[in-house]
């Protein structure tokens, strides 16, 4: 997960510093995953607000999960995309 030091409730109030350098981190969690897991993808998202599964009121966050072709999709999905 990267998180970003602003305690912010919506992706259009991160300042565009803030968003380069998460997009930034993700793509390093990304080179760090792939070959320590060997998964056949990467999922990456957002939950932003409480309708949309956020469980953390208020900040913001960017989730980045291994997947397997044999992960159900509901868990690749937020569920537990543990399985590669």
């Amino acid at each position: 997960m990267v998180v970003p030091y602003a305690h912010l409730d919506e992706l259009q109030k991160l300042p565009t510093a803030a968003a380069h350098e998460m997009m930034t981190l993700t793509q390093k969690m990304e080179s760090v995953l792939r070959p320590l897991y060997k998964p056949d993808g990467i999922n990456l998202g957002m939950n932003i607000g409480k309708a949309a599964g956020a469980g953390v009121a208020g900040h913001i966050h960017m989730h980045i999960l291994r997947a397997g072709s044999r992960t159900p999709i509901c868990q690749r999905h937020w569920g537990d995309a543990g399985a590669a």
